[in-house]
């Protein structure tokens, strides 16, 4: 059975399951509230003003755990769902979350979120704020975001790790700790991509692919149709959906990996520029000389001598 709720003016289906709803009080969960009055603290604090959190939590087997907000909240939410499975809408629009999932919302905006209450969720969340919270936020057509779950997840650990942190105490050693992994966690979220790549053995999509081909092709020329033709797309898709995730071309991009790879063997053997710049599949070394100029702001020679490290 579905009963149809209206607030304000929007719409929204929900099983009857559903309407028993449970904000809190789930057997083994873990959350810490901050104070109001520290928050107000933190806000003008420039050592924290930038993105702290206001709260965060673990609930296992959330059976009937609800939220609906008609004016949304002050900060951006981020749940991440570890297994079961829930749903969230934000304004009418409802979608499902299972297990490896999350999403992250915006502030002041009319949402609501709960368990599949036939297979609780259980699951890790966050709230939010600050003068960079928003360069971690996603576009509404983007909201549910899949990610995989990892063994020993370092998303999982560090959740812990500042739940587990904030709950001996809010001194300002602890809160420091915990507002630095605040950032390094909602990275880990924000670019999921690059957190699940790092971790998988096979590049999950044409744009991985494809760098994953130009760092084997590194010492090589290669042409742009030859990489499309690599992931299966049409060179102006492939350069379309590539720049659009890089903000960078293909051949910039491949380019960048040279240039890349010519410091590491300036930095680590005696090859004379001229033979760094053909090993790396360039004919002309001045070409190769200006290219690493325009890109590193320094010529190969300088670069040599610069102390690194």
């Amino acid at each position: 059975m579905f009963f149809l709720c209206e607030k304000d003016g929007t719409k929204l289906l929900y099983s009857k399951q559903e309407m028993v709803k449970r904000k809190e009080g789930f057997t083994g969960q873990n959350a810490v509230n901050l104070p109001g009055s520290l928050l107000q603290e933190m806000a003008k604090d420039e050592a924290f003003n930038q993105l702290y959190l206001t709260d965060i939590g673990f609930y296992p087997n959330a059976i009937y755990h609800f939220r609906e907000r008609k004016e949304g909240c002050a900060e951006y939410v981020l749940i991440f769902c570890v297994a079961g499975k829930g749903w969230f809408h934000l304004n009418q629009e409802k979608k499902k979350i299972e297990a490896g999932q999350f999403f992250i919302l915006p502030p002041d905006r009319l949402h609501g979120y709960g368990s599949q209450n036939n297979d609780s969720w259980t699951i890790y969340w966050v709230h939010f704020t600050g003068k960079r919270a928003e360069q971690f936020s996603f576009s509404e057509n983007e909201m549910l975001q899949s990610t995989m779950l990892h063994e020993n997840d370092q998303r999982i650990a560090l959740f812990e790790e500042m739940i587990q942190l904030l709950s001996t105490g809010l001194s300002s050693e602890n809160l420091s700790y915990t507002m630095s992994c605040l950032g390094h966690l909602l990275a880990m979220f924000r670019y999921n991509r690059i957190y699940d790549r790092d971790r998988s053995k096979v590049p999950n999509d044409a744009c991985e692919q494809a760098i994953a081909f130009m760092q084997n092709k590194v010492y090589q020329k290669v042409k742009l149709e030859e990489i499309a033709r690599a992931v299966n797309l049409s060179p102006s898709h492939f350069s379309a959906i590539f720049k659009k995730r890089t903000q960078r071309a293909p051949m910039e991009y491949f380019i960048f990996l040279k240039i890349q790879k010519s410091c590491h063997l300036l930095d680590t053997s005696n090859l004379r520029v001229k033979e760094i710049s053909s090993s790396l599949g360039f004919d002309d070394p001045y070409y190769f000389s200006r290219l690493f100029s325009k890109v590193m702001l320094i010529s190969p020679a300088v670069y040599r001598k610069k102390r690194k490290g």
